[in-house]
């Protein structure tokens, strides 16, 4: 009788020890658990694991705040979402010259789709030549709605290559009447500067005017060109940025000129011994107040 007891009383032994280790081990989870949600929430801190931070399968939602900060991936342009502009072209429709008023290729140039730093964008080449022709491979739109003096703003992304040889000129805006064109012209050592030309007016010389820049553009990377252009009463002032690194901050000899801009994309002009050159070309967009 008394080995039944014994033998009883130590199975009761064993079983109440460890009904006790589940209990401390569930206290011990709910306690941990507990913790984890509290540093979580005071922090902000992403739950991490051995691996690398936990994220919720399909990656951060639109609502969640993702996108937010320096890494963010900068957002596709698209002309349907420039409300009011001026001007747009995101070269993304067929033909790739779709929706400019002038397309000029004269000499051997060419403008195809291509890469574009969304989707697709405008690549303009012009041949080597020896300096008896110059090539170009050029759009312009007279389309813009935009009154004579008028302050506007014009951005356009450019990808530029080598720059191999002769002068290049690409970027720009102009005036008709008498014509009047800003571009940055590239020479054949890589140096870009701002130049200026203008047709004679009343008989007098004609505007051939070169200005140096403060910044370069970058050889290989997309580029976006901003140039931000004021007028006043006799004046013409241009504030250009590549990347929002200034370039320019001064006065054209624009102000005789002055009518209502029309938009430019590709190589408006190449002279001078030169080996083939491509430059690429993106978004462009002029908007005004």
């Amino acid at each position: 009788m008394r080995a039944r007891i014994h033998l009883v009383t130590t199975a009761l032994i064993a079983v109440s020890a460890a009904l006790a280790t589940v209990d401390v081990a569930c206290s011990l989870t709910t306690s941990l658990d507990g913790l984890t949600t509290e540093v979580g929430a005071e922090t902000g801190a992403t739950p991490q694991t051995e691996a690398g931070p936990i994220v919720a399968e399909g990656g951060p939602s639109a609502g969640d705040g993702a996108g937010d900060g320096a890494d963010a991936a900068p957002k596709p342009f698209l002309c349907a979402d420039q409300v009011g502009a001026a001007f747009c072209a995101d070269f993304e429709a067929d033909p790739v010259t779709a929706g400019w008023s002038h397309v000029n290729n004269t000499g051997g140039g060419t403008m195809i789709a291509a890469e574009g730093r969304f989707g697709r964008g405008l690549s303009a080449t012009t041949p080597s030549h020896d300096g008896t022709i110059e090539p170009v491979a050029w759009l312009e739109s007279d389309s813009l709605s935009i009154a004579p003096r008028t302050d506007f703003t014009f951005s356009i992304d450019v990808k530029l290559g080598s720059l191999k040889g002769g002068q290049t000129d690409f970027v720009g805006f102009s005036f008709h009447g008498p014509f009047y064109i800003l571009t940055l012209r590239a020479e054949g050592d890589g140096k870009v500067d701002l130049y200026e030309y203008g047709d004679p007016i009343d008989g007098g010389p004609q505007l051939d005017h070169y200005q140096p820049l403060l910044s370069q553009p970058a050889i290989g990377p997309w580029v976006n060109v901003v140039g931000h252009v004021t007028f006043d009463t006799d004046k013409v002032h241009l504030m250009m940025t590549f990347d929002g690194v200034t370039a320019f901050d001064g006065e054209l000899g624009a102000s005789p000129y002055a009518q209502r801009p029309y938009a430019h994309a590709g190589i408006s002009q190449s002279t001078g011994d030169s080996n083939p050159e491509t430059v690429l070309f993106d978004d462009v967009l002029v908007t005004s107040p």
